[in-house]
């Protein structure tokens, strides 16, 4: 009883004194990424996330910083579940680096789309079998399905 009671004591002087090794924050600091298009364009590359948040910079290590600069709290690339590529296939390898799940689904894209949330939605019915980390291990660009639009929404094509 008696060690119970020091334990209890330890813990709460830690959390007194600010000696908890987490730092809490509140939810709606949180910016979570479900879409991100990223799209080859002139002057670099252009991704947008399905929050309506885009960035531009001459690399996409860069961009993804510029969009953590421009997001309107914390942005999450572990929650991103699904990455468009338009006119480019980024390194795989350098996605994971910024924070990207291996797990995440690849697809390409004929057009950039108009709206990443209404992508998004259509893309959880049809999951990509290609991930991030399976182009990392070096599947081919080829195998990557393609998603085309169709009158107002999407389809996709699947390359076997």
């Amino acid at each position: 009883m008696k060690a119970m009671a020091m334990l209890a004591a330890a813990v709460a002087a830690a959390g007194f004194f600010g000696l908890v090794p987490f730092e809490s924050g509140d939810i709606s600091d949180f910016c979570p990424v479900e879409l991100l298009c990223v799209e080859q364009t002139r002057s670099g590359v252009r991704i947008r996330a399905d929050g309506g948040i885009t960035a531009s910079a001459e690399n996409v290590p860069t961009a993804l910083r510029e969009l953590a600069m421009t997001a309107p709290g914390r942005l999450l690339l572990d929650t991103v579940d699904y990455l468009v590529c338009v006119n480019t296939l980024p390194d795989a390898e350098e996605l994971l680096d910024c924070g990207l799940r291996p797990a995440t689904s690849v697809c390409c894209a004929a057009v950039p789309p108009d709206d990443p949330q209404t992508l998004a939605r259509f893309l959880r019915g049809h999951r990509s079998l290609v991930t991030l980390g399976e182009l990392e291990d070096g599947k081919p660009l080829e195998a990557l399905p393609t998603l085309l639009p169709s009158g107002s929404g999407w389809i996709m094509e699947e390359e076997a």
